[in-house]
């Protein structure tokens, strides 16, 4: 996947912190699919959204991408996707 980034209006610490959230709510949402998975981490429980997904802020200029070794379903992925575009109003793509 290629990096993925937008320059977005003011309040970027403020739409990421938004867009963490989004991925959160995505992740207990599919909760039973990331329960079924082991932890990559000891200080985890069970598999975590933010162990497929990252974000970089540098100034304006926010970038998200998924790890090369993510194993999300096409429809998570999609739905980060989607809750990118909400928060930053840039359509994206896998």
């Amino acid at each position: 996947m290629s990096t993925i980034s937008t320059l977005p209006n003011n309040g970027t610490a403020g739409k990421a912190s938004l867009f963490l959230q989004k991925l959160s709510a995505i992740e207990q949402f599919h909760i039973g699919w990331f329960k079924s998975r082991p932890a990559i981490f000891d200080s985890q429980e069970y598999d975590s959204i933010s162990n497929h997904t990252f974000i970089e802020v540098d100034g304006e200029l926010v970038n998200f991408n998924f790890w090369k070794y993510s194993e999300l379903p096409a429809n998570i992925k999609n739905e980060c996707l989607l809750a990118y575009n909400e928060v930053f109003g840039y359509k994206l793509s896998a």
